[in-house]
């Protein structure tokens, strides 16, 4: 019997496939992270852009219009509308998102006027 020093044909050929077969689960999950990631950035940032917006709002004299666009990086518009209720105020923001679905996120705010 001779003493084979190596791997064999077969041995390679399975952790190749080990490893292409590993690859082919991460980029799946990797893709819908970076996605995922996206839009929970995106919706921090048009909360934000939103409470400044309400805060600008009710505190304001004259009260602006009650829907209004606002355009963000050339690519995003968000829609922002406000809606009154008693002595409060609903502000609601309205996007399309990186899965390119309609998200909404709303905010109120007291009117101590």
């Amino acid at each position: 019997m001779r003493n084979a020093k190596g791997f064999s044909f077969i041995e390679i050929l399975i952790s190749v496939s080990l490893i292409l077969f590993l690859a082919a689960l991460c980029i799946p999950i990797s893709s819908k992270l970076h996605i995922e990631r996206k839009i929970l950035s995106e919706r921090r940032q048009f909360t934000q852009l939103l409470h400044d917006e309400l805060q600008t709002f009710i505190w304001s004299t004259e009260n602006s219009p009650a829907l209004h666009f606002v355009r963000i990086k050339k690519e995003k518009e968000i829609q922002i509308s406000y809606i009154p209720i008693g002595n409060k105020w609903k502000g609601c923001a309205t996007w399309i998102n990186a899965k390119h679905e309609q998200e909404e996120s709303c905010l109120y705010g007291i009117s101590e006027k």
